[in-house]
């Protein structure tokens, strides 16, 4: 039986060209794709692929919370794949439950070792991503970096880093509430908490702090 894959990457280009890099590797069938991150978490419901290829920047919902929500029904293992190589972003997609990470700067064939690997069980890092986190090691930057981000974000409940996320990418409360099926009123309130509890007073502030943490990028 082939191993059953989706892609979950924003931009249509560079997804057409993971797909064409997937579908090369005997024994691999590509049965989904999307760029959303919401779209990802129901396909792998849905569809109950053994691999997900995730990006982290993603339309509706980020990779990080996708993989969160992916992992937790057992059944798909995540392979991230980010031209991100941020050791916040890298160790939030593993702590998310994500089994390997091979930045798309990699050689095309660390896609199929970690392919390999996550399906035998195992955790796969390509070289450079492995190189990230060494260094972060050996320069003592800890768990959530010198700053203190990645814990910070951490204190955020899921439904709070949906609402951060949609609002830092630009959409509006109302456009926040439709996306979510909330009230303007809840979105509102769940912007007043995120805000507290990152101590950040403006939508300025908190789109610097998403761009800093790796949870969305700059255009």
């Amino acid at each position: 039986m082939p191993v059953r894959t989706i892609l979950v990457e924003r931009q249509p280009i560079v997804r057409a060209g993971v797909r064409a890099l997937v579908e090369r590797i005997a024994g691999v069938q590509v049965v989904g794709e999307t760029g959303s991150g919401r779209e990802a978490v129901r396909l792998c419901g849905e569809l109950l692929p053994e691999v997900a290829f995730m990006a982290v920047h993603l339309a509706e919902l980020n990779g990080i919370d996708a993989t969160r929500k992916v992992s937790a029904c057992g059944h798909t293992r995540v392979i991230g794949l980010s031209s991100c190589e941020d050791h916040h972003v890298v160790r939030q997609m593993l702590d998310a439950g994500a089994r390997g990470y091979v930045s798309k700067r990699a050689e095309p064939s660390h896609m199929h070792l970690a392919l390999k690997a996550v399906i035998n069980g195992q955790t796969y890092l390509c070289p450079r991503i492995a190189g990230v986190l060494v260094d972060e090691l050996r320069h003592g930057n800890g768990h959530g970096g010198v700053n203190g981000q990645g814990a910070a974000l951490d204190r955020l409940t899921a439904r709070e880093r949906e609402v951060l996320y949609l609002l830092v990418d630009g959409h509006s409360s109302k456009q926040v509430a439709a996306i979510l099926c909330l009230s303007v009123r809840t979105v509102e309130s769940h912007r007043a908490q995120i805000m507290k509890r990152l101590g950040l007073h403006s939508l300025a502030l908190l789109t610097k702090y998403a761009i800093r943490t790796g949870l969305v990028r700059p255009d």
